[in-house]
């Protein structure tokens, strides 16, 4: 099951980056490719791809990716802007079910 993951992973991430490449203004390719660097542990290509996406369109999911990243990273300091900006969204709530369920484990 493992293996099927990691090939979802790299078929996804493949499709991400062609989507890219034809068109660097596609805010969907640069999100998914930086969700898919951060669930790869690669905070580096996930901060640049993040921050991109954020840039292209302003929105929740870009800044949590990029916080995600910069946290990694050791950039607690320059991730708060972006947390900020998660804490604006209008579907801040539902980030923050998704933020908390994909980065701290559950326990019954």
């Amino acid at each position: 099951m493992k293996r099927v993951r990691e090939v979802h992973k790299s078929s996804s991430n493949t499709s991400s980056m062609v989507a890219i490449r034809n068109d660097g203004t596609n805010y969907e390719a640069h999100l998914g490719a930086a969700r898919i660097y951060n669930k790869m542990k690669q905070p580096e290509r996930a901060a640049d791809l993040a921050k991109k996406a954020s840039d292209i369109k302003s929105t929740g999911e870009a800044s949590w990716e990029y916080a995600q990243a910069l946290i990694a990273l050791n950039r607690a300091e320059e991730a708060k802007p972006a947390l900020e900006k998660l804490l604006e969204s209008p579907n801040m709530s539902i980030l923050l079910y998704f933020a908390i369920r994909t980065t701290v484990p559950w326990q019954p």
